[in-house]
């Protein structure tokens, strides 16, 4: 396709696999662009963790044939499986209908946009996770550089019960600086993290 434009609003791109032999499926336009105050929903309706980017081995995969040259883009500029990759602002994907996830440019296919990995585990994740901080703390010093893509996570379904009196909760105990944040865990399934503040709805941030 020519270039997509998210001009004013929020925009959605969809891909919707075959449900019983999904087959890989590309997508690419010329250019990704919006004007601020815009966003871009990417989205893979099944509910396939892993569908979205070739990173994951996904079927879904979208590509930007200019790499972003006329998208904004901040961050550290980190390779594939690091916590300090650069991010298309105003750009959000992810798969069971739900753009939940910030979106970056693989490292390896330069072209190819997607979703930040994150599959629960620090060695596993694009993000900084939380959970998995000195003490469950998060300090300038366990940040280590203002670079970080920060996901604040609390997993009942890994971590059990929350114990707010205790050292369970995230606590925040500096005035921190990092490229985005943010809150929740992965696509929220039946059964899980169902009382857990921000299952379901990620808040994500990234300065224009």
């Amino acid at each position: 396709f020519a270039g997509l434009l998210q001009d004013t609003g929020s925009g959605k791109v969809n891909f919707d696999l075959d449900d019983t032999t999904p087959q890989l499926t590309t997508l690419t336009f010329d250019s990704y662009t919006r004007n601020a105050g815009s966003i871009t929903q990417f989205q893979v309706i099944d509910n396939t963790p892993g569908a979205f980017g070739s990173f994951t081995s996904g079927n879904a995969e979208l590509y930007i044939a200019d790499s972003g040259a006329t998208a904004t883009i901040k961050g550290g500029g980190g390779l594939n499986g690091s916590t300090s990759k650069s991010l298309v602002v105003g750009a959000f994907g992810g798969v069971n209908n739900f753009s939940n996830h910030f979106m970056t440019f693989d490292t390896t296919n330069t072209t190819e946009l997607r979703p930040l990995k994150w599959d629960g585990t620090q060695a596993g994740s694009e993000y900084f996770l939380s959970r998995d901080s000195a003490s469950n703390s998060l300090t300038t010093a366990n940040l280590v550089t203002l670079d970080q893509n920060v996901n604040i996570n609390y997993n009942t379904s890994v971590d059990g019960d929350v114990d707010w009196y205790g050292t369970r909760p995230v606590n925040v105990m500096d005035n921190l600086a990092m490229n985005s944040l943010r809150f929740g865990t992965n696509t929220p399934n039946a059964g899980q993290n169902t009382n857990e503040i921000g299952s379901a709805l990620v808040l994500g941030i990234v300065c224009e």
